[in-house]
């Protein structure tokens, strides 16, 4: 298990996870319409190996795929919004 100076893991945050490419049928299942997803964070690697790079170059390198707009949002980010119509 990782661990931080403060003595938690990354690996005990509790998440309930979805297949991405099953998402936009959950929100639907719900009675909502016009689904469009919006991906923030961008990870350009991952999350635990971010202290092996530059702190600037890190940034710049997150700040390149913010506009990406594709389905590798889905797996580069790690939070994101859902917008919908409630049908």
């Amino acid at each position: 298990m990782r661990r931080r100076d403060d003595g938690y893991g990354y690996d005990e945050v509790l998440s309930r996870f979805h297949n991405p490419f099953e998402l936009a049928d959950v929100v639907r299942a719900e009675g909502y319409t016009d689904v469009r997803f919006h991906w923030y964070n961008y990870h350009p690697t991952y999350p635990m190996l971010r202290g092996q790079f530059e702190d600037r170059a890190y940034r710049e390198a997150q700040m390149a795929l913010e506009q990406e707009g594709t389905w590798r949002g889905m797996f580069l980010c790690s939070s994101g919004v859902i917008e919908a119509t409630r049908a």
